[in-house]
C-alpha cells in the first residue's frame, strides 16, 4: 500500500477522499431505476424526477405532496400530456421528462 501511495504521489487523505467520492454517487441516488440503462436515460429519469418534485408535487404545486401508485401515476401522466394547467406550467421538455420519469418509476407502458 505504501508503495502504491508513493508511486502515485498521493497522501492517505487524498486516497480516502477519492474512495469516498466514488462510493457516494450510488448512495445519493434514490428511486427505482435500472443502473444498466444508458447515461441519457439516467439523465432523462433524473430530470423528470426533479421536475416532478419541484414543479408538480411540491407544497405549493398542482399536486402538493402527492404520493403516487400505478393507477394515480397513469392519471398524472395523462394530465401532464393533455392538461392545460401543465401546458402553461411546464415547458415541453419538462413535460416529456416528467412523463418519462413517471413511466419508468411506476413501470407504466
Amino acid at each position: 500500500m505504501h508503495q502504491v501511495i508513493k508511486y502515485f504521489g498521493m497522501s492517505k487523505l487524498a486516497i480516502f477522499a477519492l474512495l469516498i467520492s466514488l462510493g457516494s454517487a450510488n448512495v445519493l441516488a434514490s428511486g427505482s431505476f435500472n443502473p444498466s440503462s444508458s447515461a441519457s436515460q439516467q439523465l432523462s429519469y433524473n430530470a423528470g424526477k426533479r421536475v416532478f418534485h419541484k414543479k408538480i408535487a411540491c407544497k405549493t404545486c398542482l399536486l402538493p405532496g402527492k404520493k403516487l401508485n400505478k393507477t394515480s401515476a397513469t392519471k398524472v401522466v395523462e394530465a401532464i400530456s393533455n392538461g392545460k394547467d401543465f401546458m402553461t406550467l411546464l415547458s415541453k421538455k419538462e413535460r416529456m421528462a416528467a412523463i418519462y420519469y413517471l413511466k419508468k418509476r411506476h413501470k407504466l407502458s
